[in-house]
């Protein structure tokens, strides 16, 4: 039973959380309540819990000597012996071949190309951008979007260039702040795990962040103001959620600059309970305004 423990931790289910990135597309396409839309994003929203496990997987065995020297990574099942290294090349295989099965028969092909150009970009990341300035944040990021993107593609909706720009830039600055975590936790240990650390400081991670949260900000605040966005909810209130978004951006770079967190922004966010409460009230005033057409007297 413990093994079995074991083989679920090394899957890093609390990161499954990312691919609710999945159900954008059927959200904000007012499609929450389409029974058959729903069940699709949610066949995606497994094949891409079986990859992304499959990705982790292959990422602790590549990464199992400079993970056993890693203060926190060294307890994980794989670096630490509790799980062998071939039961993960197994398992990590097996997840593979599901997380495609999945999309052939329940979802579309479209779907499961998604899926096989999101685990090269893996390997490629793994065995050789991961140690290349800037493109490793990238490629990390593009990991995000393509899960937006797998969502649309799997419910059959069109793609709006706006999530795609939002979701790209969160996506890079969660990864840059993961960056900054990694330099500050690891201190002079930080090249021995990754030698791409070596070129980044703390001084130009932290204009990079403020430039992209910046762009975040700004990309947000067109978005709910855009002809394109008023003309498909009805409403221009999607604005008054652009309060929500700041301080939720402000909240995480203060985290991450004052409290030296962020080398896992998923644990972070986690357990922060600003950010989890203000996720919830960007949340219900989205779902009020383009789901129940709240108005609240305001007009522009």
């Amino acid at each position: 039973m413990n093994h079995l423990k074991d083989l679920v931790l090394s899957l890093r289910p609390y990161q499954w959380s990312k691919n609710i990135l999945l159900f954008a597309g059927l959200f904000f396409s007012l499609s929450l309540f389409d029974v058959p839309l729903l069940l699709k994003a949610i066949y995606g929203f497994i094949s891409f819990i079986l990859a992304s496990s499959s990705v982790y997987l292959f990422n602790d065995i590549t990464d199992l000597e400079k993970d056993r020297l890693h203060p926190v990574k060294k307890h994980r099942p794989l670096a630490s012996g509790r799980v062998k290294k071939t039961e993960a090349i197994v398992l990590s295989a097996v997840l593979f071949f599901l997380s495609l099965a999945i999309p052939a028969w329940l979802i579309n092909a479209l779907f499961g190309y998604i899926i096989f150009a999101y685990m090269l970009i893996n390997l490629a990341y793994s065995f050789y951008f991961k140690q290349v300035v800037i493109l490793d944040v990238f490629l990390v990021s593009l990991g995000f979007l393509l899960r937006v993107i797998a969502g649309i593609v799997a419910i059959g909706v069109p793609i709006s260039q706006w999530i795609i720009i939002a979701t790209f830039l969160l996506a890079l600055l969660l990864s840059v702040g993961k960056r900054r975590g990694e330099i500050i936790n690891l201190n002079d240990g930080a090249s021995r795990h990754r030698k791409s650390l070596n070129k980044y400081s703390l001084s130009f991670i932290d204009n990079l962040l403020n430039i992209i949260a910046a762009s975040t900000i700004v990309t947000y605040a067109l978005y709910t103001l855009a002809d394109e966005t008023v003309a498909r909810f009805h409403t221009h209130m999607l604005i008054l959620t652009t309060p929500v978004i700041i301080y939720m951006l402000f909240r995480y770079l203060y985290m991450l600059q004052h409290k030296n967190q962020g080398e896992d922004p998923i644990i972070m966010v986690i357990k922060d309970q600003h950010l989890i409460l203000g996720g919830l009230v960007w949340l219900i005033m989205i779902g009020a305004i383009i789901y129940l057409k709240l108005q609240v007297g305001y007009y522009i």
